[in-house]
């Protein structure tokens, strides 16, 4: 079995599993990788692995260690916190079962976070990235077949090419693979492999703009455009390439992809009935009048924490009182912006717990170049989808959080440890 250093809140040797000669931590490992694969693909397995996951972690015993290791760190105590949080507010919540079954049923998926800080392996890294980008390639294939019309899956259509999630939840994971794509290209220097990895990046590209999701369209462009400023202003050929290909790839997505192109103009309608007519009854006028309510809920109790299942309470008065059309907003069940529905769920110490969460994000301390820019990566993505949906509320959006937000936190925690597990990156 595996010896770690052990320095304050670090990772320590199992030393008491349930059942000896069962090595827990690998078929921890294992189940971290099986559960980066089945994100994107099947809801089912991504219960699995999880309930997995748990069980493992669990036999693999040694608590005392592990709540040392998850009590000196940010991002475990910032999710313990929320849950916490979330299960004092059913006391004054008006629908107890609903709330409970909420926090049950959502914030669980946030347990891959704490369960990799104690547990991961460094030697492991590369085969989550690659599991998850197997993954995705299998929903690319799926999604071009439908947009072609070779196959009809669940209720993809040709308008509509995604399988196996929203339409908006895959442009972000597909933004994200791109990001990882692009690192592997980066890092790769034999011609045949990052021959294989162009094409995949050129496939990947196309299919997040084929498919209707505006969010990740946004999100990887704005992912492209500040890791070129923020990691390679000083490498020109690669930050001219990065510039260039976004700037290329905009007009070629407007003139040859039909949804986006429709897409884009619907914005542009939208934006204008908006704001000239005052109708926001389109999608992305719906959106914006959504986050005005919220920030004027808001700004009007900061102090005020409605709870769980309460905080759309009071939504049809504030509608009515900003003058928007009441009637099309009924069915809304949150505020499609993750940011504004902890604020108004919890008032302003929701929205300090959000803002901390991202900040997280960005600071992880990971020396090595390609992982950090990674990390970066993936926390420009994610806030861009934070800033259209309510992306914790969402099974798929969650997990795609929890696997690489806790992927990224505990790199950082094994290279805080200065115990690089199984010595070197792969």
């Amino acid at each position: 079995m595996q010896k770690w250093t052990h320095k304050k809140g670090s990772i320590m040797t199992i030393t008491n599993p349930l059942v000896k000669n069962v090595d827990y931590n690998k078929l921890l490992n294992i189940s971290f990788v099986g559960l980066a694969f089945s994100i994107p693909i099947s809801k089912a397995l991504t219960s699995i692995f999880t309930g997995l996951m748990i069980l493992l972690w669990l036999l693999e015993g040694n608590f005392k260690e592990k709540f040392k290791i998850i009590g000196h760190n940010g991002l475990s105590v910032a999710i313990l916190f929320i849950v916490a949080l979330s299960v004092v507010s059913v006391l004054w919540s008006s629908s107890i079962h609903f709330a409970m079954k909420f926090i049950i049923g959502k914030y669980w998926y946030f347990t891959p976070i704490i369960i990799m800080l104690t547990s991961f392996r460094l030697k492991y890294v590369r085969y989550i990235l690659d599991g998850f980008l197997f993954s995705m390639l299998i929903s690319e294939i799926a999604s071009y077949g439908v947009y072609f019309g070779l196959w009809h899956i669940n209720h993809a259509t040709c308008r509509n090419p995604t399988v196996f999630m929203d339409h908006t939840d895959y442009s972000i994971y597909l933004a994200f693979a791109i990001m990882i794509i692009l690192i592997k290209m980066y890092e790769q220097t034999n011609i045949r492999s990052r021959i294989l990895l162009a094409i995949f990046f050129i496939t990947a590209t196309s299919n997040l703009f084929i498919n209707g999701g505006r969010t990740g369209q946004f999100a990887f462009i704005a992912a492209m455009v500040l890791l070129a400023f923020i990691y390679f202003r000083k490498s020109y050929k690669i930050f001219i390439s990065l510039v260039v290909t976004v700037i290329v790839i905009i007009p070629l997505a407007y003139r040859f992809s039909p949804n986006f192109h429709s897409r884009i103009n619907l914005l542009h309608t939208d934006l204008t009935n908006a704001y000239v007519h005052h109708n926001f009854t389109g999608s992305f006028a719906g959106r914006v009048a959504l986050w005005t309510t919220g920030i004027d809920m808001f700004i009007e109790h900061p102090l005020r924490m409605y709870g769980i299942g309460d905080y759309m309470n009071d939504f049809n008065r504030y509608i009515k009182k900003l003058h928007f059309n009441d009637a099309h907003f009924k069915t809304y069940t949150d505020y499609s912006n993750n940011f504004i529905d902890y604020s108004v769920q919890f008032g302003i110490v929701g929205l300090i717990w959000i803002l901390y969460i991202n900040y997280l994000l960005f600071i992880f301390k990971i020396k090595e170049k390609r992982y950090k820019i990674l990390s970066i990566a993936f926390a420009i993505v994610y806030i861009c989808h934070e800033m259209g949906g309510a992306s914790f509320y969402l099974m798929n959006s969650n997990t795609l959080f929890a696997v690489f937000a806790g992927l990224f936190n505990s790199m950082a925690q094994r290279e805080k440890d200065g115990a690089n597990i199984d010595g070197k990156y792969p």
